[in-house]
């Protein structure tokens, strides 16, 4: 498979790779008591919380299915790369809102996935199996554990191939020829929107 574009890179920090706002994996700081403390960017209203000891994906599942209306992400196509952009600048200022930049971020990701499309490149956004992809980063957050778009395209991929080995069909669990690779025209995650 091609490399797909617009996805995120292990070698950047922060809003790129789901920031919790309680652990902030980019900011290990120390205050002056030698208190563990976050980015300073989710303070709010002089609330310094405590570092906690383990990251959560409470945002970014939350955002996901939350309605763009009511400060959320659900039905962007852009939400992999995005995530909601930073915590730190969320709409009102409560980290569990997407940013309040949000429309500057979609207007630059619109141009980018234009440019790289006119060039034939591949982009997440246009990906056929993008809500598969969703999926499995859902699945990955749910249960505590950090993910990037390369190892769920892999994991994706496993599972497609594992699916049509093990029915000895098409991988659908029939035999009629949709067009497509398997399970591209639908996802197995509609039942958790």
């Amino acid at each position: 498979m091609r490399e797909l574009l617009l996805g995120q890179d292990d070698s950047v920090t922060c809003v790129w790779n789901a920031c919790d706002p309680y652990t902030t994996r980019a900011v290990q700081g120390i205050e002056g008591d030698g208190q563990r403390t976050n980015c300073g960017r989710t303070n709010k209203d002089g609330i310094d919380f405590v570092k906690a000891d383990q990251e959560g994906f409470e945002r970014y599942l939350a955002l996901y299915h939350t309605p763009q209306a009511y400060g959320g992400c659900k039905d962007c196509r852009f939400f992999l790369m995005c995530k909601g952009e930073c915590p730190g600048t969320a709409i009102d200022g409560d980290w569990r809102n997407r940013t309040q930049d949000c429309r500057v971020w979609y207007t630059l990701y619109e141009q980018l996935e234009a440019q790289l499309t006119d060039q034939g490149k591949d982009v997440v956004t246009q990906y056929p199996a993008r809500l598969e992809l969703e999926g499995i980063f859902l699945d990955a957050w749910a249960n505590g554990r950090y993910t990037n778009i390369a190892s769920a395209i892999k994991q994706w991929e496993r599972q497609t191939e594992q699916a049509a080995n093990s029915s000895g069909t098409n991988g659908h669990g029939d035999y009629t020829d949709h067009g497509d690779i398997p399970h591209r025209d639908h996802t197995d995650y509609d039942h958790k929107n």
